[in-house]
Parts: structure tokens; sequence; C-alpha cells
């Protein structure tokens, strides 16, 4: 299977995806932070990204957040997405709640992701 694929982010650095790796996991186990994170399941359309370059594969998603066209045109989802040779991506969802911060208490803003759960109370 080899040593896996260089996953390249526009603006974003890159990372090595191993063989069977979703670009979510690499992207996180490098710690770069530079797509949005959510369910990691394929099923709320948050990671989603556009392939720029590369060969890859694609697990199970919502359609709710990813159609027939917007796979065509090279839209997947970071958590269910696979690479087969070197990938270039592009971040194409909305800013990842996990990093929005309340700036005058320095902790996360009300709504915001925590610790794997959303706690709209804060």
């Amino acid at each position: 299977m080899g040593m896996g694929h260089l996953v390249r982010i526009e603006d974003g650095g890159d990372c090595l995806c191993a063989p069977g790796e979703s670009v979510l996991a690499a992207l996180g186990r490098a710690g770069l932070c530079v797509i949005a994170v959510g369910c990691r399941g394929g099923g709320c359309g948050v990671c989603r990204v556009r392939v720029l370059e590369g060969r890859y594969r694609t697990g199970r998603v919502s359609r709710a957040h990813l159609n027939a066209d917007d796979e065509e045109a090279g839209f997947s989802l970071a958590c269910r997405l696979y690479p087969e040779s070197d990938l270039t991506i592009k971040a194409a969802g909305p800013p990842a709640p996990d990093v929005v911060t309340n700036k005058a208490a320095g902790k996360p803003a009300a709504g915001t992701k925590q610790s794997g759960r959303i706690n709209p109370w804060q």
C-alpha cells in the first residue's frame, strides 16, 4: 500500500495521509486546523472541501450536504475523502465553530464546539 499520500491544502499547509486514512483525520493528526470539523461521519457537511488535483475515493455522505453535481465538480467531505494519489484541496465549508472565541473572556464563544460537543449555554 505504500507510505501514504501528500495532501496539500491551498493556502493552508500540507500533511501526509496514511493509507486508508481520511483527509480530515490526517489533518487532525498533523495539527493542521485549516478545515472545519463537525460530526466526522459525513452527516453534517461542515468539512466540505474541493479537490483541485489528484485521485481519490469517497465514503458515504449525506446527500443533504453533498449531491451528485457537487461530487462531479470535485467537492467532497474531508471526513469521507481518501486519497489514492497526492491531492491538492481547498476548504469550501463554513468557518470552524470550535475556533471562534470570546476574545474578552479568552474562552470559546457561546454555541461553539468544545471537547467534541456543542455547548449553547456558555
